[in-house]
């Protein structure tokens, strides 16, 4: 009749849809003689073939018996259930957790779509709803957990936060007040974690949960809903912990009132979490704390700084080297970095307690092991020396250049054009500084290093190409009253008079041998002459090209530098 002819029309209609998930073999007449049936034509029909396919471990087949049915009711509980479990099996645990949600809503008394949300959610990590789904399964009847996976890998958020938000829709706040509280906090760290979407709406979602889970742990705490006191000051803690973080992380409203907001929480979790209960969670509070003050805006910078100093010692005391050498390390750093912006105390005392932290992080961060941190920790030591009062100036300058080049084995043209640049401005400029060894030869080390930079900047960044162009001009001139080599002056002599300031500076690059003196004293003279012009030439042409950049208003003091 009229019916059977849509059935069947409905059915072919759903074999095209699904054909490219269920392939060419399995149509619904090849399905039905896989099931040893002469059709499928009914909801029932389809669920039941699924059934039987899922049993034989042809899982593929059955989650295209499931698909095919679901054309034809597409919110069966039973058909979405067995395309869960069809799903699992294959390993599309998203595409699994997605149909037992559905099936759920559709009857939310059939433990099956429980026991495939438990493991597709165990599967995705997301132990905490694994279990939660399991004892929602098992309080509808279902007698075995489901195998459990023990999954590594990182947490799917995007999983986590559907089935946070439909798990939170089956809790009830006056009957299950942990269950509604770890819940709402589940899905605030999920949109704290959330890589998809706006990110300034994702963090606005994870404070509104997270609150809320706060406001219901507070009163678990405080003994109003019951629990032990002792483990809900616990998960009081964490969340006030993940709302520190998420108030850190926030873009909108005042960035000010933010911070205070996450040392306000921060501060909270940290009067639970002490160094004699529990030394890693309070260091690791604790070094949160410093990174917050590091930045705050409220008070005085320096007093600031002074308690971001404070906290980091507290957090290495609390946790040593030997519970967490890589922790311990990044520790060390943050302190040495710390030390770095204090403006309290004496810059020379806190040149060397920057240098002593970071000589403790390179006790962990070694080349082999942890090539980018060992890399910054030499810059960091690079850069103290080459400001360091202590000791000998020239033997801090050498000591930094090695740390300089140490870094640039790391960070060079090819792998990571920006970053050397940045680091072989500032080696240019300990050159330039350097007074042990020939003074044009350094000189000429800082020269070869800005030119190469310009490179890099000229397509990039035209301020910092500006600058490098201010800074190889300021080289160029004073290069003019530096002494050369005897082999220097001569080729410079023996160039014409009208001869290019680029032939002249490629004069002075090639001959550096100072082994004999070829020329007389009036050639000397002439050359030394021509190699001051040259040299101002090359100043005057560098600086002329920073200036079509620079800005008075937006950098006077190169662009002044560049006029002058």
């Amino acid at each position: 009749g009229c019916c059977a002819h849509m059935r069947a029309l409905a059915v072919f209609v759903a074999v095209l849809a699904v054909a490219s998930a269920a392939g060419a073999s399995s149509s619904a007449t090849q399905l039905a003689a896989l099931c040893g049936k002469q059709s499928l034509q009914t909801v029932k029909d389809f669920h039941d073939c699924g059934q039987h396919l899922a049993a034989k471990g042809s899982h593929a087949q059955a989650e295209a018996a499931f698909t095919l049915g679901l054309a034809l009711r597409s919110t069966s509980a039973q058909l979405l259930a067995g395309r869960a479990r069809a799903r699992n099996s294959l390993g599309a645990w998203s595409s699994a957790l997605e149909d037992a949600l559905a099936s759920i809503r559709s009857d939310q008394d059939a433990p099956d779509a429980y026991v495939e949300a438990s493991r597709a959610c165990d599967s995705l990590g997301l132990a905490p709803l694994a279990a939660f789904y399991w004892e929602r399964a098992a309080q509808r009847g279902s007698k075995a957990p489901p195998e459990r996976r023990g999954t590594k890998t990182p947490p799917d958020m995007e999983a986590a936060v559907k089935a946070y938000s439909h798990a939170i829709s089956l809790a009830s706040q006056d009957k299950e007040p942990e269950l509604w509280a770890a819940l709402h906090h589940g899905l605030g760290s999920a949109y704290g974690n959330r890589q998809h979407g706006i990110r300034a709406e994702n963090v606005e979602l994870a404070i509104k949960h997270l609150q809320l889970a706060l406001e219901a742990r507070s009163k678990l705490a405080n003994g109003s809903g019951g629990g032990s006191s002792g483990d809900a000051a616990l998960k009081l803690a964490t969340t006030q912990s993940n709302l520190a973080a998420a108030f850190r992380d926030r873009s909108l409203g005042s960035r000010a009132d933010n911070l205070e907001a996450a040392l306000r929480h921060y501060k909270q979790a940290l009067q639970v979490r002490t160094a004699e209960r529990d030394p890693e969670s309070h260091a690791a509070l604790q070094t949160n704390l410093a990174a917050v003050y590091a930045e705050r805006q409220v008070g005085a910078r320096a007093d600031n700084l002074e308690e971001a100093i404070f906290r980091l010692k507290a957090a290495l005391a609390a946790s040593g080297r030997e519970a967490n050498p890589v922790r311990w390390a990044e520790r060390q750093s943050k302190l040495a970095a710390a030390y770095g912006q204090r403006l309290a105390g004496r810059r020379d005392a806190n040149i060397e307690h920057l240098i002593r932290h970071y000589k403790q992080a390179l006790k962990v961060w070694t080349k082999e092991a942890h090539l980018a941190n060992w890399a910054e920790s030499q810059l960091g030591l690079a850069m103290a020396y080459a400001s360091r009062d202590k000791g000998a100036r020239d033997d801090n300058i050498d000591k930094a250049i090695r740390y300089f080049d140490r870094v640039l084995q790391v960070h060079n043209l090819e792998n990571s054009p920006v970053k050397w640049a940045g680091v072989a401005h500032q080696l240019a400029g300990v050159y330039a500084a350097r007074t042990r060894g020939r003074r044009a030869d350094n000189l000429d080390a800082g020269i070869r290093l800005l030119n190469d930079t310009l490179a890099v900047w000229q397509t990039r960044d035209r301020n910092k190409w500006a600058a490098s162009l201010a800074d190889l001009a300021s080289l160029y001139e004073q290069r003019a009253g530096a002494g050369l080599s005897s082999r220097q002056l001569a080729a410079i002599a023996r160039q014409p008079a009208n001869s290019s300031a680029a032939t002249q500076e490629a004069c002075i690059s090639a001959e550096d041998d100072d082994s004999s003196d070829e020329s007389n004293e009036a050639e000397r003279a002439q050359a030394q002459w021509e190699v001051k012009l040259a040299n101002i030439e090359l100043a005057i042409a560098t600086y002329r090209q920073a200036l079509q950049v620079l800005s008075k208003a937006e950098r006077p003091e190169a662009w002044a530098s560049a006029s002058l």
